[in-house]
């Protein structure tokens, strides 16, 4: 029997562990385990991943059904040890040994050749059931795969164990300081609005202006969480929290409240309607993700190339 799907904030980004322009070896991949057990907590997990050319077995109803012949993973990786924080992970999919134990040591093989444009993943955790429905991550792939790059490039940086690494952006300020549509020294409620815009965009055009740089944006999750394992100084200026995007879709029932993590739907919300809190994701300055009601201001956490 496939176990019910527990896994919600799913963000997929390419870390690029060759030069420019060469295949990117493996992909970084953060999303929150949402099941009683895990949701909010701390913990250390054994995570199976695979990934499939289809959505689900032959037997099975779904858009994207396999043929009879072709539910057969073309990659799978173990990742022993996962660390849980507040119910997210992160793992590194592609970077396995010649046994499937995954780490994230850069000498290992990286991606097979013959991943497809279209692809799903499927996890599970603890030698568990699979989770289902599997994960459409058709983006990275067909990345992989891009006959050629456009003028972008990653960035050599250092992190606090002497190692390089390249990454496309990392932490770099608050917002705080800045006035003008939603913003008060900085600070924003869950709505943002800037520059005549709302949502997502107001928050890049935010961090444009807090930041004096055209490639400045919202730092997401996984680019903040990936600066603090960098050793990347996160002070927020000197708050205690600041806002992050996660892309999230997720809806968490508590007693007879239901809670919305959805970016406080994109950014264009701060109220909390009857019977549901409407709720956003925020970096700590102690170093971790929390979450918080979107009626509550904060700055904004900005990102950009090293």
């Amino acid at each position: 029997m496939r176990a019910t799907t527990y896994l919600c904030s799913a963000l997929l980004a390419l870390l690029f562990a060759m030069p420019v322009c060469a295949v990117p070896r493996f992909v970084t991949y953060s999303a929150r385990l949402d099941n009683s057990l895990l949701w909010g907590k701390s913990a250390v997990v054994t995570l199976s991943a695979a990934i499939y050319r289809c959505e689900c077995p032959s037997s099975s109803i779904c858009t994207h059904k396999c043929a009879p012949n072709e539910d057969e993973p073309i990659y799978e990786g173990l990742f022993i040890d996962v660390p849980i924080v507040d119910g997210y992970f992160t793992i590194q999919l592609g970077m396995c040994d010649a046994t499937g134990i995954c780490s994230t040591d850069p000498s290992l093989a990286g991606f097979p050749a013959e991943l497809p444009p279209l692809a799903w993943l499927e996890l599970s955790v603890d030698q568990q059931p699979p989770m289902s429905p599997r994960i459409p991550i058709g983006s990275v792939p067909y990345a992989l795969h891009a006959a050629h790059c456009d003028n972008s490039s990653s960035t050599a940086i250092t992190a606090s164990n002497g190692n390089t690494y390249s990454q496309t952006a990392i932490y770099k300020q608050t917002t705080k300081g800045l006035s003008g549509g939603s913003f008060t020294d900085g600070t924003t409620p869950g709505r943002i609005e800037f520059a005549g815009h709302i949502g997502y965009r107001a928050a890049k055009l935010a961090c444009e202006a807090a930041l004096n740089s055209p490639t400045a944006h919202m730092c997401t999750t996984h680019e903040i969480v990936v600066s603090a394992q960098l050793g990347v100084t996160i002070s927020l200026d000197g708050d205690n929290y600041a806002w992050v995007a996660t892309g999230s879709s997720d809806q968490l029932q508590q007693g007879y409240l239901l809670v919305e993590y959805r970016d406080c739907r994109g950014f264009t919300n701060n109220n909390t309607v009857e019977n549901k809190i409407i709720a956003g994701v925020v970096w700590k300055k102690d170093g971790w993700l929390s979450s918080s009601e979107c009626n509550i201001p904060y700055t904004v956490a900005c990102c950009d190339t090293p």
